[in-house]
């Protein structure tokens, strides 16, 4: 049986900042395709960020439901290139399989021009595991390229001003806005980061420069008046 899914093309293409590049995790370097009953769900992730989306379904989709996830190239997807009055929609077609093991074709129309390459064969990690179930707001440090990466998802989106929001979450991972609602039709989506590992806690000493160091809000004026005066020690 053939499937043929309508993906939203600039969804796509979005969610494929997020891919890896490394040769020995060759299951990264694409975008995850999972198949429900009125929607799909996409991801991809290099281990240091994550973009995940879900896209409702159109009547007219040939249903694959049951169907194991398929990895999108990211080689097939550069091959779609879309100019911002182009088409919304790419179609996915492969054909059915109930074998685990079974390689599948994928035949990418978009444009009037059709593109095939095979799925990637492995299998895609568990990414929902290190999504965070509670924020806790403590402030974390980030890779600049991380943080970036949403930003050029949001671009790829379509969005022209929007400016992804990072819920820190200390050294767990953090939970990123970066595609506002209405922007895709039917279409949902949010972002991973992961922090970096910060060795030294302490404030920097700005009293040098202000005439007073600058300390946390939730610290009472006893402890700050305690650091300072450590720090006026030490210098």
């Amino acid at each position: 049986m053939s499937h043929e899914i309508s993906i939203n093309v600039r969804l796509l293409k979005a969610v494929a900042c997020a891919t890896g590049k490394e040769e020995t995790r060759y299951y990264l370097k694409g975008v995850h395709v999972e198949f429900f009953d009125d929607h799909i769900a996409l991801c991809a992730t290099d281990g240091h960020k994550l973009l995940a989306a879900r896209q409702l379904l159109a009547a007219d989709n040939v249903p694959a439901t049951g169907q194991r996830g398929i990895i999108i190239p990211l080689d097939l997807i550069d091959r779609l290139k879309v100019a911002r009055k182009a088409p919304d929609y790419v179609t996915l077609a492969f054909e059915s399989t109930d074998s685990a093991l079974q390689w599948r074709a994928l035949r990418l129309t978009y444009d009037g021009a059709t593109f095939v390459q095979g799925e990637i064969e492995g299998s895609f990690p568990a990414a929902r595991r290190v999504c965070p179930a509670a924020i806790s707001g403590i402030a974390a440090s980030f890779d600049p390229t991380v943080l970036l990466t949403f930003s050029r998802a949001a671009k790829a989106a379509g969005v022209d001003s929007a400016i992804p929001a990072t819920y820190c979450n200390g050294d767990d991972p953090a939970l990123v806005d970066w595609l506002p609602a209405d922007t895709l039709p039917g279409c949902l989506a949010f972002g991973v980061a992961m922090p970096c590992r910060v060795r030294n806690k302490e404030l920097p000493s700005t009293g040098w420069f202000t005439g007073s160091n600058a300390y946390r809000k939730a610290e009472s004026p006893e402890s700050f008046q305690a650091e300072t005066e450590r720090l006026q020690a030490r210098a």
